[in-house]
């Protein structure tokens, strides 16, 4: 049987590794490199080090799927904080907003070395400006900045879904021009400021617009292209399980109705909660049936072939059985889990002026009272035979040789005083007993 692959498998650091070694030799940064690829809960990455003149560099390459993400950092001599290439901005007050990330396809070796190639000319072009903010009169600012900036990032004020907005809204910015996405970005910038929730940065990057400074272009419009991505799919999972939610409610109510009107319906409220687990169950199986073309549908036109070919990702590196399990076999199990839950959902016992209905589903057996027999059931043994009783009334109904049905507790006053009227004009006294 084959087996899944492993992190290693799946992606290879080491010839990575060996690509920015080699780059960062051949373009004269430094002569000495430390790298190695560190192993940790399950997850796997490359970490890189070099020296230039007057500062180091520290690169972590992380596959994040299915992107393969460069970050890195620079610290100076007396200093064991590692800065970004936009603290160096900030410090020197250098009016460059373009988005100097650098990410790659995980299976795609040519992107990743023109993402390597991109980094270290990034780092080269820059070489000056960064030795010259490590001077002892900017460092301490830019320290300062540094620290500031990081209590807004990590502030609970700003939430996971503020920065996922701010994204996008940059992105589309980026990437139309137009002065009406340039204005909705600003505005969910101010309301940003509003909250003292803007960086240096974001400070310097808004003014630099509010100015009338051309827009940047956005760097990597594939991370940009995964956030909607993300999002799509996201939407179409929504629809899906709030489309199956409310197919097990209207089955759920319409049979309630229907036997309803043919008597006092006992109708326990626990079933709206397995209702809404027979909904979740099925809108799993239909959102492994339809999530994609959800996703497709709703997506700007051209970002649809990236939304299916990031789908078919979903199962790339699957083995058989896997495949077999997440595409057929879950789908159908979830199917049918919703129908077992959904027929236990439409079930009950139902009193008339004639005789007793046991309903299940869409089926009726109908008893007449004197052929059944009627039991007030007071409590319950445990596994320790400790005997508890029931807070509310509970009936069992027994009838023919083996058929049982019990209406569980009625918590509803007015539904057991209808009952009790019930059993009175049929002369019906339920023999107590417990269970």
């Amino acid at each position: 049987m084959a087996k899944k692959k492993n992190k290693e498998a799946e992606f290879n650091f080491d010839a990575i590794k060996e690509y920015i070694e080699s780059r960062i030799v051949a373009t004269e940064l430094s002569r000495f490199v430390e790298s190695n690829v560190v192993n940790k809960d399950d997850e796997r990455a490359l970490k890189v080090k070099f020296d230039c003149d007057g500062y180091s560099v520290y690169i972590n390459c992380e596959e994040l799927v299915p992107i393969l993400n460069f970050e890195y950092e620079f610290a100076y001599s007396g200093s064991s904080t590692r800065l970004l290439l936009t603290d160096i901005f900030n410090v020197l007050d250098i009016n460059d907003f373009y988005d100097y990330s650098y990410s790659a396809s995980a299976d795609n070796e040519e992107e990743q070395k023109k993402a390597v190639d991109d980094l270290l000319y990034t780092i080269k072009r820059f070489d000056y400006d960064i030795r010259k903010a490590g001077e002892k009169k900017y460092l301490d600012d830019m320290l300062s900045m540094h620290y500031a900036d990081k209590k807004i990032n990590d502030s609970d004020d700003l939430k996971i879904k503020d920065i996922i907005r701010g994204a996008r809204l940059q992105t589309k910015m980026q990437k139309t021009k137009s002065e009406k996405d340039k204005q909705a970005f600003l505005k969910e910038m101010k309301s940003r400021e509003e909250r003292c929730l803007l960086t240096t940065y974001d400070k310097r990057y808004v003014a630099y617009l509010e100015q009338g400074y051309p827009i940047p272009d956005n760097a990597d419009s594939e991370a940009g292209y995964y956030f909607d991505y993300l999002k799509s799919v996201t939407v179409s999972t929504l629809i899906c399980v709030a489309a199956g939610i409310a197919f097990c409610f209207a089955v759920m109510l319409a049979d309630k109705a229907m036997i309803s009107n043919k008597g006092l319906y006992i109708f326990d409220n626990s079933n709206y909660i397995l209702a809404l687990f027979g909904g979740c169950m099925l809108g799993y199986a239909l959102y492994s049936i339809l999530a994609t073309k959800i996703a497709v549908a709703i997506s700007p036109e051209e970002q649809r072939d990236y939304v299916k070919k990031e789908r078919k990702e979903r199962f790339k590196d699957d083995n058989f059985l896997v495949k077999l399990w997440k595409k057929y076999i879950s789908v159908i199990l979830a199917a049918l889990f919703s129908v077992v839950i959904m027929l236990a959902v439409c079930s009950g016992v139902c009193f008339n002026d004639n005789a007793v209905i046991d309903h299940f589903s869409v089926l009726d057996q109908e008893v007449n009272y004197e052929d059944a027999r009627i039991y007030l059931v007071k409590g319950w043994y445990d596994s320790d035979d400790v005997y508890s009783e029931y807070e509310s009334p509970c009936y069992r109904i027994e009838y023919g040789e083996e058929n049982i049905v019990e209406t569980g507790e009625i918590d509803n006053r007015d539904t057991v005083k209808k009952l009790e009227r019930i059993f009175n004009e049929h002369g019906i006294t339920p023999v107590e007993v417990k269970e």
